[in-house]
């Protein structure tokens, strides 16, 4: 990989979570929307929503983003900031979307988002933990965590918004 390229990487490690309690004492969280416009090859382009549950305005932040394949902890990812009508407009032409609440946590040391998925996906819930590449590779799996699904495709978000949890059987 490139330098130029290095800025764009996102390194995290996914797991499902096994044990609610992680999310015992956290109120706040953000409500997401993502609508994905294209996919293929392990790569995606989606709009995102974002509304902050403690802004007492209400505003809705919007992004626009390119994510590449994920490999070894990794994933190109670039991102821009976009006008929030224009990321409603795209999302309600769009047939694959999710809804999740993402809580922050910071457990044994470490910040974690966790991602509490509704409607298709409701019940599925994936905490993420996105740091340097060192801290990525050395992470610990924590107490409340179960599986770990940082290489399983069928739970990258643009997978689950055309084949949403439990999967559907694929021919």
């Amino acid at each position: 990989m490139t330098d130029a390229l290095e800025d764009d990487v996102e390194y995290e490690r996914r797991f499902l979570v096994a044990d609610l309690a992680v999310l015992n004492g956290v109120e706040d969280y953000e409500q997401i929307e993502q609508a994905y416009v294209w996919k293929a090859g392990g790569y995606a382009i989606r709009v995102r929503t974002i509304r902050r549950s403690d802004d007492p305005t209400g505003e809705t932040q919007a992004s626009f983003t390119l994510k590449g394949p994920r490999k070894d902890a990794h994933r190109y990812e670039l991102e821009q900031p976009m006008d929030p009508g224009h990321a409603h407009a795209i999302a309600e032409v769009t047939p694959h979307r999710i809804r999740k609440k993402r809580y922050a946590k910071i457990t044994e040391g470490n910040t974690w988002v966790i991602d509490v998925f509704e409607g298709a996906n409701h019940g599925l819930i994936i905490a993420e933990f996105e740091a340097g590449r060192g801290a990525v590779g050395s992470l610990k799996k924590p107490w409340w965590a179960g599986e770990e699904v940082t290489e399983d495709v069928r739970y990258n978000n643009e997978e689950l918004a055309a084949n949403p949890w439990p999967f559907k059987e694929r021919p």
